[in-house]
């Protein structure tokens, strides 16, 4: 059975449930050199050319507009902040026949400071059940349920304080200034950022456990990340389990 931990970094709220604490998992922070993230941004936007056929900064705008927020415009010099989180990349996957382009976040990059974001944070323990586990379980059931959690990490908020700790460089178009954005959400990218799901996903289980038991199990025990693997011995369990869980 996967470990359990007692809840200690989040608060809830009444728009994405779960804000999440990132500074719970900071280590020892410092400066970053901020002009090499401009560097990264422009050559990124040099890779985007040789894809004229699409339209790469749609795609960005699309996936992440709604979860970051300007924080200030790029001037000559940067301050001397903690710039953690570098310039967004875009993973091209052309048999991918959906989003061809996918938004990563380097975590790991270091700058000439010789340190990254993920230097400075936990990561966490493992939660979860491993993906065997969780498979030969669930075919012991009569009826399967399988699905997945959209967005997972869009749906935790970080905590306002610690969003200095997910700030990036980005413009929408070439011919636009470069801006300082704050990233709101939790991020692939980041060491924790898996714990911080996995965690939120199992605390959501231990809050509605007296409303909706049968999904209150499942979402503490028969997930694996964001895949869902479970079921039940008869189908009107099987549909009430759906109905809890949507």
């Amino acid at each position: 059975m996967g470990k359990k931990t007692k809840a200690k970094t989040h608060v809830r709220d009444g728009i994405m449930d779960f804000i999440h604490r990132l500074k719970d998992f900071l280590q020892k922070p410092g400066p970053i050199d901020g002009n090499q993230m401009k560097i990264r941004l422009e050559k990124l936007e040099e890779k985007w050319k040789e894809f004229e056929e699409i339209q790469c900064e749609i795609e960005f705008s699309e996936e992440q507009e709604e979860n970051m927020e300007l924080h200030s415009q790029v001037t000559t010099e940067f301050e001397e902040k903690y710039f953690e989180e570098r310039a967004g990349l875009e993973i091209f996957k052309e048999s991918s026949t959906t989003t061809k382009f996918r938004v990563v976040f380097d975590g790991s990059a270091k700058t000439t400071t010789n340190r990254s974001l993920n230097d400075a944070l936990l990561t966490g323990p493992v939660i979860q059940d491993d993906l065997f586990e969780l498979m030969i379980r669930s075919r012991k059931n009569a009826v399967a349920l399988v699905a997945d959690i959209e967005k997972m990490y869009r749906q935790i908020r970080v905590h306002p304080d610690d969003a200095c700790l997910q700030r990036i460089l980005w413009r929408f178009t070439s011919s636009e200034s470069i801006k300082v954005y704050e990233l709101q959400t939790v991020t692939y990218g980041l060491s924790p950022s898996s714990f911080i799901a996995t965690r939120v996903l199992q605390q959501l289980g231990v809050s509605y456990s007296d409303k909706f038991k049968l999904a209150s199990y499942a979402a503490q025990e028969d997930f694996y990340m964001d895949d869902f693997l479970s079921g039940t011995d008869s189908v009107e369990k099987a549909k009430q389990l759906l109905h809890e869980m949507q």
